[in-house]
């Protein structure tokens, strides 16, 4: 198959989907193939913006959830409106719901108002589609997919197995991610594409655009060149975590750190979770202020703004952690130390967080203390050796994309929808 055209999507408002595969889309672009990219809704906030700038650097074409539902013409005045085209929204739930009449109205409208005929190969989340989660926008794209009988491949980087309601029907499943997968499909085609945004490849590619772009020049501005420099990685308080620390004293672990961090005499380079929501925010904003926090805020992919810290500290175990030791940074998780928890039930707490969900990964990679300015910010040598361990980072992007090409040319597509 000689692909020419060719679509990612991402359907999370943050767009954080997107640095999983711009890698591929760079790839794809220099080699002459027209790249066009989905998102949900048109850029609003500064992250936002930083990203779709981009995001538009690797690619030719930029479409917004509306423009599927409802047609270029007339979906300008929606695209920021989440009501009308995102992800687990009202209108999602009342459309979507799998009935007979709906699909059939939207199977009408999708091909009625974009077309994308020249479309050669999707590229979805496969974790959204796999799950179910009605989105109407990843619907309206298979359903372009299978109406012009076109390979939809669905990408992985979360998780290490499916869900077993996962669909067969979505050609290739395309593997991003460094952990082993699992899954009891029979059926299921699989394609290592690997981590490809910690490659070292990727990572030269990222700090080349921030570092001549404005928002990279804005945050260089903003850095002492006196004091060491940490990067703080927050994180929601999401579902995993509701078994391992009630939300008000998760709320008072992360002023005490804060103000720990700052009274040690770091100067805090603060990076919020993708997710967070402003309230949290603007409690991060109210503890700098109240204790003339020497800090900047910053939206910028971690690869890059941990090339300019001392050392990283991770607020809650995150798979973030692998961007920083890629960027060869010493990671801390000082919650055991800031909160005093004794050191016979640190063991079980950890154990208990990893049960939860969290990534196992994640305490391979990280001291568990608080750091100080007297520290050696060198990242020890078994912590890197234990990284280069790691499978498919390193997996050459052209090698993958070939074996994709020729399992697609010998795929039945016809017969792939028809499952």
């Amino acid at each position: 198959m000689n692909t020419k055209n060719i679509i990612f999507a991402d359907v999370i408002h943050s767009y954080q989907d997107s640095e999983w595969f711009l890698p591929l889309a760079n790839y794809y672009k220099k080699r002459g193939v027209r790249v066009t990219v989905l998102l949900p809704i048109q850029e609003c906030s500064y992250s936002q913006k930083m990203l779709a700038n981009w995001i538009r650097e690797y690619s030719d074409e930029v479409i917004y959830g509306a423009d599927l539902v409802y047609g270029k013409k007339i979906s300008s005045i929606l695209r920021c409106n989440t009501y009308f085209c995102a992800v687990n929204k009202i209108l999602n739930r009342i459309f979507l719901n799998r009935r007979v009449v709906f699909r059939g109205m939207f199977k009408a409208i999708s091909r009625m108002l974009v077309n994308l005929t020249y479309i050669d190969v999707y590229y979805i989340p496969s974790d959204v589609y796999g799950n179910r989660r009605n989105d109407i926008l990843l619907d309206i794209l298979c359903m372009h997919a299978s109406n012009n009988n076109r390979p939809i491949l669905g990408y992985v980087n979360k998780g290490i197995s499916i869900p077993d309601n996962y669909s067969l029907n979505l050609g290739l499943t395309c593997l991003f991610t460094i952990r082993p997968f699992k899954h009891n499909k029979e059926d299921l085609n699989t394609v290592v594409m690997g981590a490809q945004r910690l490659s070292s490849h990727w990572l030269t590619e990222v700090n080349r655009y921030f570092s001549t772009a404005i928002e990279g020049n804005e945050l260089s501005m903003q850095l002492p060149t006196n004091k060491p420099i940490v990067l703080l990685l927050l994180k929601t308080y999401t579902s995993v975590l509701t078994e391992f620390v009630e939300y008000g004293n998760y709320m008072l672990y992360r002023k005490r750190l804060i103000i720990k961090l700052l009274e040690a005499g770091f100067f805090l380079l603060i990076k919020p979770h993708p997710a967070q929501n402003k309230k949290e925010l603007k409690n991060v904003s109210d503890i700098l202020i109240e204790n003339d926090g020497d800090a900047a805020i910053t939206y910028l992919p971690v690869q890059f703004v941990a090339s300019k810290a001392s050392c990283v500290v991770i607020e809650m175990a995150s798979n973030s952690v692998l961007d920083c030791i890629a960027m060869n940074k010493k990671a801390y998780w000082p919650y055991y130390d800031i909160m005093k928890i004794e050191q016979q039930a640190r063991l079980r707490n950890t154990k208990r967080l990893i049960d939860s969900g969290s990534p196992e990964l994640f305490h391979r990679f990280v001291e568990n203390r608080f750091p100080t300015k007297d520290d050696s910010f060198e990242i020890k040598s078994h912590i890197v050796n234990e990284f280069n361990k790691l499978e498919n980072i390193e997996i050459n992007i052209g090698d993958s994309i070939t074996e994709c090409e020729e399992m697609i040319s010998n795929m039945n597509i016809s017969k792939v929808y028809s499952k």
